[in-house]
């Protein structure tokens, strides 16, 4: 693997942890508050939800499907990465 795929891959984790960020705090938040981006807050938020409701399986879950999350990110960085340098 070249550099260059790695890095827009590590720049589509980025921007997928942005957006995870922005979406639980739209989802936790009641709708008279405004969206901030607080990443510390979204991620406790997420994984307090999973353990208050399964205990050490919610945990693992939680993490589970966050690592998911993020490798499809990263697969979507690699894939826009591809697109963008292909010669016709």
């Amino acid at each position: 693997m070249n550099k260059n795929r790695i890095f827009a891959g590590i720049v589509g984790i980025i921007v997928g942890s942005l957006l995870f960020s922005l979406i639980i705090d739209l989802i936790s938040k009641p709708s008279n508050y405004s969206l901030k981006l607080d990443p510390i807050d979204s991620f406790s938020t997420y994984y307090f939800s999973f353990v208050y409701g399964l205990g050490t399986v919610g945990f693992i879950l939680g993490t589970l499907l966050l690592l998911g999350y993020l490798v499809f990110f990263y697969f979507i960085g690699t894939w826009v990465y591809g697109l963008i340098t292909k010669e016709k």
